[in-house]
């Protein structure tokens, strides 16, 4: 019997006869030879009773007969099947309806018919019938089941939205107002009973609204509705905007009363019934009265939606890769530690392992950790990518694309080390940092030309490095720079574009440095000389001033002196050698190198000023057009290179030879103008000469 205080009738035509009988969960029946475990209700039907009412009958009459052949055809269903009563269903509807009984309710395959029906029956027996508090929890979690089963479905929608509204009511019948859970999603016009009583409890009471229930607030205040870049990953989003909240409101958000008492009623889904609901709930007050919630929320609800658009995208692409290194990257900083990726987690391990062994790896080998997958090849694009994944573990990668002068060549190892801190953004490198990082690039360039690293050296370029005026972390990139160019020569095509860019004050120290890197171990080898004329020819300097500048380095009595001691304000401080130690120049050797020097400046002079021979003219002449930047000799030359990705060292002397081209200036000249146009070298020289695969491809026509 159903209880008088809750139900009102809205037509004398609508009745629930009393003999009808609630066959309970847990309960076995036998319908036209079925056995149906429980939850329905049983009883007896005569003729076409409430055909023309708008409300249906969830009773089943186990009288009628119901076939045995459940494959019905859709189409050939009467007209009253949408009026959703058994008693009027043809046999072979009832035989398809009592078959999806008797299974475990939740074959997608169904009419949803059916599934309505069958939740009308819990719905009457929740409202109607007053059952227990542990009945009532079983048919709220069967209804919970079956949304859960069917929810998803395009061809459940009006079942999803009636078992939704159902549940929004019944959760705050059942459960005490403190205990009623916040809810983000709304279906239907009507805002849920349960968050207006829990927010209403919490309005009376004095009691804050957290995170969660400030986020149920605004989305169910007039229907609220989030982006599908945050539904799409919800929990991400869930959690950013409890972060952001705690920031904003730390103390929680308290609403002002509405004064206003909340007077929810339900009405039934099989409009058989309605429920009064008001006595129960008239000591709380209506949030759909009180003050919309704060502006601040729906900012916050935008700025974690907007936070999350490219992790949510790469999932909407990508629906399982989730778990993968790339998808984590996309998530802010502050969620990793709530959302772990075993992934992320073995690559941190792998980088940590790394740098515990020194620190060096091929870059191939990084690439292919980030990615998840062994590459032939790879681009800029894969490098950059590997080094701001690491950069996001607090692990630094030099060279690295975003802060040095050059990325990593292919089959080239890099060193990995810790940074200070996770770089979460991308970060310009400032202009102390540039110059400091040409000054480690030039030392590097002059203490190699002797094809040893002398402790001396190796402190003078750590001195410098400390010295400089630099944030710390691009202190610890340039330390790490200092070590991978002490195991890898930087060459001069590397940074000669780069001294351009730079100042002449910041051109005056650089120089000063090279000088005193050339004479820090003691003596000046003749390939030290060489190496410091061609940095001084780069920098826009007379070659020949590099011996007068290396005599300015000792004082008429033998003593030494390479830089005076400096603030951080100033030039960057450079230790003295020991004094007991000068520096020896032999003026003879410098004389004679001086000469050897100025007579093969005068000889190479000569070939370039000569008339190219016809074969070379015939081969300058055939190209008339040259690629920019470069003269038509070197144009033709390296034309004729772009026809191979790879040449041996003979033939690549041979084909220089031809254009009447010394091998290693052709070599120099080209890869500066890559350099300039691509930030990258075209050629690269190791016991034969490989094309740059990308830079290639660019240039041919």
């Amino acid at each position: 019997m159903y209880s008088d205080k809750a139900l009102v009738c809205e037509s004398p035509h609508v009745w629930i006869p009393v003999e009808d009988v609630w066959v309970p969960k847990g309960q076995t029946v036998t319908v036209a030879g079925r056995n149906i475990a429980g939850m329905i209700y049983l009883g007896r039907r005569d003729g076409d009773d409430f055909t023309f009412e708008p409300c249906a009958d969830s009773v089943i009459d186990p009288s009628l007969e119901a076939a045995e052949n459940v494959f019905f055809d859709p189409s050939q269903k009467e007209e009253h099947f949408n009026y959703l009563r058994y008693h009027l269903f043809c046999t072979e509807e009832r035989g398809e309806y009592l078959a999806w009984l008797t299974s475990d309710r939740s074959d997608t395959d169904c009419d949803e018919a059916y599934i309505r029906l069958y939740f009308y029956g819990l719905e009457r027996r929740f409202f109607v019938d007053s059952p227990s508090s542990e009945e009532g929890r079983a048919i709220i979690a069967e209804v919970e089941r079956l949304l859960k089963a069917y929810g998803d479905g395009y061809d459940f929608a009006q079942a999803k939205r009636e078992m939704s509204e159902f549940l929004y009511t019944a959760y705050a019948v059942i459960q005490p107002p403190e205990e009623i859970q916040p809810r983000y999603e709304v279906i239907g016009k009507e805002k849920p009973t349960d968050i207006r009583v829990a927010i209403g409890y919490r309005m009376n009471t004095g009691r804050p609204l957290n995170a969660d229930w400030s986020l149920s607030w605004y989305l169910t205040h007039r229907g609220g509705k989030l982006r599908v870049a945050a539904l799409r990953v919800f929990p991400e989003f869930r959690a950013l905007f409890g972060q952001l909240f705690e920031k904003k409101f730390p103390e929680g958000l308290s609403p002002l009363p509405s004064w206003t008492p909340l007077t929810p009623r339900y009405k039934a889904a099989s409009k058989a019934f309605y429920v009064d609901l008001s006595d129960q709930f008239k000591h709380l007050d209506d949030i759909a009265w009180a003050d919309p919630p704060p502006t601040e929320i729906g900012e916050m609800i935008q700025e974690a939606t907007n936070a999350l658009n490219k992790y949510s995208r790469f999932l909407g692409e990508f629906i399982l890769g989730k778990e993968t290194i790339e998808a984590h990257t996309l998530l802010p900083r502050s969620l990793w530690p709530l959302f772990p990726n075993t992934a992320v987690d073995e690559l941190q391990n792998w980088a940590e392992k790394i740098i515990e062994s020194g620190g060096f790896t091929p870059i191939e080998q990084v690439v292919s950790k980030v990615d998840g997958d062994e590459r032939e090849s790879i681009s800029k694009r894969h490098i950059t990518k590997a080094a701001n994944t690491l950069a996001l573990m607090s692990i630094g990668m030099v060279p690295d694309p975003r802060f040095e002068l050059r990325g990593p060549k292919q089959k080239e190892s890099v060193m990995l080390f810790r940074l200070p801190g996770p770089v979460t953004e991308l970060q310009e490198s400032s202009s102390k940092y540039f110059e400091a990082l040409l000054g480690v690039l030039i030392g590097g360039f002059i203490a190699h030309a002797d094809h040893r690293i002398t402790k001396e050296e190796n402190a003078a370029l750590d001195a410098y490095i400390h010295s400089a005026p630099v944030t710390e972390s691009e202190r610890h990139r340039l330390l790490a720079n200092l070590q991978w160019i002490l195991a890898v020569p930087p060459t001069l095509a590397e940074f000669r574009r780069h001294l351009k860019k730079a100042s002449p004050d910041a051109l005056r120290k650089i120089g000063k440095f090279a000088l005193c890197m050339a004479a820090m171990d003691g003596t000046i080898a003749s390939v030290e000389v060489e190496a410091l004329q061609k940095l001084y020819k780069a920098m826009g300097l007379q070659a020949e001033n590099v011996y007068s500048d290396l005599h300015a380095l000792s004082t008429q009595d033998g003593s030494k002196i390479i830089l005076s001691a400096a603030t951080k304000e100033q030039d960057p401080a450079i230790p003295c050698p020991d004094c007991s130690r000068p520096v020896v120049l032999d003026e003879q050797q410098i004389a004679s190198l001086k000469t050897e020097t100025a007579q093969v400046s005068a000889l190479l002079g000569d070939i370039f000023e000569e008339e190219v021979t016809k074969d070379a003219t015939t081969d300058s002449n055939d190209s008339t057009d040259t690629f920019d930047g470069l003269d038509a000799r070197h144009s033709a030359f390296l034309r004729e290179l772009l026809t191979r990705q790879h040449w041996g060292r003979s033939e690549y002397a041979a084909l220089a030879e031809r254009f009447q081209l010394m091998q290693e200036g052709a070599l120099e000249t080209l890869n500066e103008w890559s350099f300039e146009r691509f930030e990258d070298i075209l050629i690269d020289e190791d016991s034969d000469y490989r094309l740059n695969p990308e830079i290639s491809m660019n240039l041919c026509p």
